[in-house]
């Protein structure tokens, strides 16, 4: 929760546990979060699946600083955002994806196989 919902870089998290005498790697985070996302990916290929299916969606990129070894800490990545836009669908879907880019090539790849609408904010790419 405190990594997503607050924030919070793991870094950080491993400090806090380190006061409070629980000895949790940055590593270990990382890799405990790598493995949730490897076990959740085929739910989220199923959602893109749906996602695509739609008539309408929406997209909207922003920016986010990534904090990486080897990385200048000023560089921008882009979150991508895709939503099931209407009120066609009981379950909305919203899916993120980062890109290190915001070249429109990633939109293109990630909407292949969409027909409908695309509602964005003035896009250019």
């Amino acid at each position: 929760v405190t990594k997503f919902m607050d924030s919070l870089p793991l870094y950080r998290q491993e400090t806090i546990f380190k006061r409070l005498s629980i000895d949790l790697s940055h590593a270990t985070l990382s890799n405990w979060m790598l493995k949730v996302a490897e076990l959740l990916m085929p739910f989220y290929d199923r959602l893109h699946e749906l996602l695509i299916l739609q008539k309408i969606l929406q997209a909207d990129e922003t920016t986010l600083n990534v904090i990486q070894d080897g990385r200048e800490t000023k560089s921008k990545s882009y979150m991508w955002l895709y939503h099931s836009g209407g009120h066609e669908s009981e379950h909305p879907i919203v899916l993120y994806e980062y890109q290190a880019t915001r070249a429109g090539a990633h939109a293109a790849n990630f909407l292949q196989g969409f027909s409908g609408h695309l509602q964005v904010d003035g896009y250019a790419g």
